[in-house]
């Protein structure tokens, strides 16, 4: 078996972000007295997404990134509320919220036997800290890693140093990159010269001209692919 360490995404990958983000605005605005529609939810994930780019290209901090994708989505619907009130309750709502994806619990169970496991994700750490630790899945992972607590995020090569120093400094080769994410998760893992991984169960098309060096459709899949993977 050639690989000893996998580093995982969090959101996309072993958890189910979209329900948690609904989940979680939606009990937020209705603390306020909003209750919102359909597209007040997909407004904001839009405007999340965008923000999370940004932060992957380091155009904004984690700090503005709290506030700022409020301040559009209230500035969008007109909302009378202030973003800086609104924030604190939705990241608390947030890291309550801890569903995972289909596959995701077998697979690191029959993982964990086999290499060493590592969450690496771009994230706030007062949400992903509760809800990765509080996770069923949380005694089978070795360690977690959150971009918002070493000050850099995927795909930039500190955050993989970083990494890799609290690996003990394993072998490249024997190192796996998995998540959803052309541009953090493959885009990072490639920059940094280990195997990468790419969960895709959208069948979405590459466009991104990023060269992966497996892709899976199932979680599960996983497994196999280190169970058959070349010493």
């Amino acid at each position: 078996m050639k690989y000893k360490w996998i580093l995982f995404d969090a959101d996309g990958t072993l958890f189910d972000y979209d329900t948690a983000e609904r989940v979680a605005l939606t009990k937020t605005l209705a603390n306020y007295g909003c209750a919102p529609a359909s597209e007040v939810l997909e407004s904001y994930r839009s405007i999340n997404s965008r923000m999370f780019r940004m932060l992957e290209s380091g155009q904004i901090t984690p700090q503005r990134l709290r506030t700022r994708r409020f301040e559009m989505l209230f500035d969008e619907f007109e909302y009378d509320l202030d973003p800086a009130e609104v924030s604190p309750h939705y990241l608390e709502n947030l890291s309550r919220e801890s569903t995972l994806l289909p596959g995701a619990i077998k697979t690191v169970k029959a993982l964990h036997q086999k290499c060493r496991m590592m969450i690496i994700t771009n994230g706030l750490s007062e949400v992903q800290r509760p809800r990765l630790t509080g996770a069923e899945l949380n005694p089978y992972i070795d360690d977690i890693l959150i971009s918002d607590e070493v000050g850099s995020a995927k795909p930039a090569v500190e955050i993989f140093d970083i990494a890799f120093q609290k690996m003990g400094m394993p072998v490249k080769a024997e190192t796996m990159i998995v998540g959803d994410s052309l541009t953090s998760d493959m885009a990072g893992g490639v920059n940094y010269g280990i195997d990468t991984c790419w969960y895709n169960p959208g069948e979405l098309k590459n466009g991104h001209g990023i060269e992966v060096t497996y892709e899976i459709r199932q979680l599960e899949q996983l497994v196999d692919l280190v169970n058959t993977s070349d010493p």
